[in-house]
């Protein structure tokens, strides 16, 4: 069964399960917490206990994981569970049209359950469309919402949904899931499975090392906007890629305030120790300065601003020599 696949979060399925057996599962959820940690995996878990042919009372805390219904959503092919994603760059109103045209087919008694992952990705029209359905939820339709942070979505969608958070996974519970690599790789993906599986590969592991070198450049070359064919102009270029640059440089920051306080111990990036001493010459105050200003700038790329624009930007009031 679903349940037994995933890592943690026990705080979140056991408040999931006792809200099924006191028959008060809210209509609509919003599951909220950093990415790739296994939210869905949890959506679709719940989604087979409601479906479960074997416990059509909710008398077991999970699912069989062994009737028709149960192997159809371990499949993901299952006739009563939609799972709606961006199309794109977002979540469309045709998708919501299709949610509608879901619900009004006949349920047979069954439950019906819509995951959208992605929730903070759905247009405006998208967005009031499924609003219209939550002000009036149907009986055995469940809604669950997947985001990484629940102010990321609609005000009035989050107000009719109970907010599930999430934390990022241990590095016992990342190690289970993915054992064998070096202790960088599971501090540095911060409790995030993706991270662990990017960071594990030849080409991240190549763009890590790219980071911390093109974030020497940022504050020691007083030429780094003017070489027009430099390194981070081809780094950036990419809106993932430059997001990625941007997280990595948060964390070496981070790691550079930790030296600086003297706990080397608490260090993700613990191969790479003396990279990091040499950015040691910088004050604390521009390093907290600094970061303020990658996270702003982490969620200004996401919402597709120049990231050349904002680079240059960044070094110009961080870095330029004056």
């Amino acid at each position: 069964m679903i349940q037994d696949q995933i890592q943690g979060h026990l705080t979140q399925i056991s408040q999931l399960n006792e809200a099924i057996d006191r028959n008060h599962l809210p209509h609509a959820l919003l599951f909220v917490g950093p990415e790739s940690i296994g939210k869905q995996k949890v959506a679709w878990a719940l989604a087979q206990r409601l479906l479960c042919e074997n416990n059509i009372e909710n008398l077991k805390p999970q699912a069989c994981g062994l009737c028709p219904s149960c192997m159809r959503v371990t499949k993901q092919q299952s006739e009563n569970v939609m799972l709606i994603k961006p199309d794109g760059q977002n979540i469309k109103i045709d998708q919501a049209r299709e949610i509608i045209q879901f619900l009004s087919l006949g349920n047979f008694g069954r439950n019906r359950i819509i995951i959208i992952d992605q929730a903070h990705l759905m247009n405006p029209q998208a967005a009031n469309a499924i609003l219209k359905i939550l002000e009036e939820p149907a009986e055995q339709v469940y809604f669950i919402l997947i985001a990484p942070e629940a102010e990321a979505v609609m005000s009035t969608i989050r107000s009719r949904s109970q907010v599930i958070r999430f934390s990022a996974l241990s590095i016992d519970e990342l190690k289970s899931l993915k054992p064998g690599l070096s202790e960088w790789i599971y501090k540095c993906s911060r409790g995030q499975l993706a991270a662990v599986s990017s960071l594990s590969d030849e080409d991240g592991t190549s763009k890590r090392l790219q980071s911390f070198e093109l974030l020497e450049a940022f504050w020691t070359d007083a030429e780094f906007l003017m070489k027009q064919g430099h390194p981070w102009r081809t780094a950036v270029k990419d809106r993932e890629e430059a997001q990625s640059l941007v997280k990595s440089w948060i964390l070496i920051m981070r790691d550079v305030l930790v030296f600086k306080m003297g706990q080397s111990d608490k260090i993700l990036n613990i191969d790479q120790i003396e990279k990091i001493k040499t950015l040691a010459f910088l004050e604390n105050s521009k390093i907290n300065a600094f970061v303020s200003q990658l996270f702003k700038i982490e969620k200004e790329i996401q919402g597709y601003m120049d990231s050349i624009l904002l680079i240059e930007s960044l070094w110009v009031q961080h870095a330029r020599l004056d």
